[in-house]
């Protein structure tokens, strides 16, 4: 009887232990800063991504932050779950960009972009003419 005993508790804590396991495995930590870029044309904007990542599962080999666009912003191989990139967006409009770990897809958003409204007009007084016709000095 109390070898059946032994063999049911250890039974018990072998079924526990994966999960217990499971529950420390703590999510990757994301950080990523913005910088706004001067651009020199009004309707676009430019935004510098310095994003890095930390504890990441072992499974895990790139870190790849996207946009809207074709390419990535920036990639990067990481090293014992670890890794960070910078990059550089520019758009017309509002964009919407992630931070993906690779394979395993985990994603954290970087920046929900709302678009940017347009400056108001230029308000102007024009200067009267002068006398003679012209304008004034």
């Amino acid at each position: 009887m109390r070898v059946a005993l032994r063999i049911g508790a250890l039974c018990a804590v072998l079924a526990i232990a994966p999960v217990t396991a499971q529950a420390q495995a703590a999510p990757p930590t994301f950080a990523c800063q913005m910088r706004s870029l001067l651009v020199g044309a009004a309707e676009m904007n430019g935004l510098r991504v310095h994003c890095s990542v930390s504890g990441a599962p072992d499974g895990d080999q790139v870190l790849r932050v996207l946009g809207d666009q074709p390419l990535p912003i920036c990639e990067v191989n990481l090293s014992n779950g670890s890794g960070d990139c910078v990059g550089s967006v520019f758009s017309s409009g509002g964009q919407r960009v992630v931070a993906v770990l690779e394979p395993s897809g985990t994603q954290f958003d970087v920046l929900a972009q709302q678009p940017v409204q347009a400056p108001p007009d230029l308000q102007y007084t024009p200067i009267p003419p002068d006398a003679s016709g012209g304008s004034a000095p």
